[in-house]
């Protein structure tokens, strides 16, 4: 796995398949301004909490066919995986963009059910 920047569908399934426990995905779109404006505060949570993981996917690859898999319907969408499995998703909406509350309580979340993870993404 990459250990920082975007992972592709292949690294992402991967990742998923071998993560135990709860991790947060966000899914973006390069060309999304939303996205842009959230990238901040991602980065920021990433770089700030070690006791969570994380993942981040370009979903504007030509070859990229989770947003299919995972019902992302619009970006930016954060996604709480547990064991692999998705568990919740905030999905954005042109009154409800994912913002900071969003990741903190999937963060509060992961917290509450894992005490030691590792950090991925960038």
């Amino acid at each position: 796995m990459p250990a920082s920047g975007d992972l592709n569908d292949k690294q992402f399934d991967e990742f998923r398949k071998n993560t135990t426990g709860k991790f947060i995905a966000l899914f973006h779109a390069t060309y999304c301004r939303y996205c842009k404006g959230f990238m901040p505060v991602w980065e920021a949570k990433v770089k700030s909490i070690p006791d969570a993981t994380f993942a981040r996917v370009d979903i504007t690859d030509d070859n990229s066919t989770c947003w299919i898999e995972f019902g992302i319907t619009a970006v930016p969408t954060l996604i709480l995986f547990d064991n692999g499995k998705p568990v919740e998703k905030t999905i954005s909406t042109p009154v409800n963009v994912v913002n900071e509350k969003d990741i903190d309580s999937m963060i509060a979340k992961c917290r509450l059910t894992r005490q030691s993870v590792t950090s991925l993404s960038s």
